[in-house]
């Protein structure tokens, strides 16, 4: 419970952390389909806001937030059954049905969700979180935090998504954001009530994007770093190779050079990744993953 109020009070703060002032200007040009294509994606944040999440799913959506690996306290097993804080509940113990999930346990262990990704045949996938014993540690969290800062926002202002792969999960905590993109600059505004600091925003900043990397630059030229995340079950350096590059970005730069210092960086990530999974992984799925790969 320590674990998940720090993990929420970290992703409010980096919203403040990132805010500067509005400004507009009519003027700008509206970016490109290539320019949105690539701002598309979840871009995470380095230096002082790092792990803190600006996530764009297209032109007019995006979220302010932050994202963890859950996989040691909630996945789905290969069998179907749901491993959940410390317990394991078959496919009969819940239902699934029409993108909703709901488990109702004795032990408290409760939890509702919906999926949010279109695909109601499977529960693996992207859901919001609706309801149940993690719903509302978090938002408990969340409010207290305010309270701290004298503020009355509730947990509507929030949106709680998980994401589940093969025996893997990510946390979401993701705060909707109102987006207009322009072939420069970027405008982002946490879609919030006054109950809410004003300063939780970006409003209109400079950015660029070069391969995997975001550069914001505010209105006050404080600068801010961001790399595209590898989500769950992506190939980062299959998409590194595949993804597309405009020459200009990299006016200066060796493409070979530039192209071997990203694939060493994301091996390096990659590898990381599966060191601290294999680490926290329970014995039983490890055992049985182990398994279908020897069977395999």
């Amino acid at each position: 419970m320590r674990r998940l109020a720090a993990f929420i009070t970290g992703a409010v703060m980096l919203i403040g952390a990132a805010s500067c002032s509005l400004t507009s200007n009519s003027s700008v040009k509206k970016a490109s389909e290539s320019d949105v294509k690539k701002l598309i994606g979840e871009w995470e944040m380095e230096g002082e806001d790092e792990g803190g999440i600006i996530a764009i799913e297209s032109e007019s959506s995006a979220w302010f937030g932050a994202v963890t690996d859950y996989s040691s306290s909630l996945h789905f097993n290969s069998d179907g059954s749901l491993y959940w804080n410390g317990e394991t509940y078959p496919k009969d113990n819940y239902t699934f049905s029409d993108g909703y999930f709901s488990l109702s346990t004795p032990d408290g262990n409760d939890m509702s969700m919906k999926k949010t990704d279109g695909d109601n045949n499977s529960v693996y996938g992207e859901y919001e979180l609706k309801g149940g014993y993690l719903y509302n540690i978090l938002s408990k969290a969340y409010k207290a935090r305010l309270k701290t800062k004298g503020e009355n926002s509730t947990p509507t202002d929030m949106h709680l998504g998980l994401e589940f792969n093969d025996s893997e999960s990510e946390l979401k905590v993701k705060f909707p954001a109102n987006i207009e993109i322009y072939s420069d600059t970027l405008f982002l505004e946490m879609e919030l009530g006054s109950d809410m600091e004003s300063n939780m925003n970006i409003g209109s900043c400079e950015y660029k994007v070069v391969g995997d990397t975001l550069y914001i630059t505010k209105s006050d030229d404080k600068k801010y770093t961001l790399h595209r995340r590898v989500k769950m079950g992506e190939d980062a350096l299959q998409r590194m190779e595949t993804q597309s590059i405009d020459p200009e970005d990299l006016e200066g730069v060796d493409i070979g050079e530039y192209m071997e210092s990203e694939r060493k960086r994301l091996e390096a990530e990659l590898d990381a990744e599966r060191a601290k999974r294999e680490a926290t992984m329970d014995p039983e799925i490890k055992k049985a993953l182990e398994e279908r790969s020897h069977n395999g």
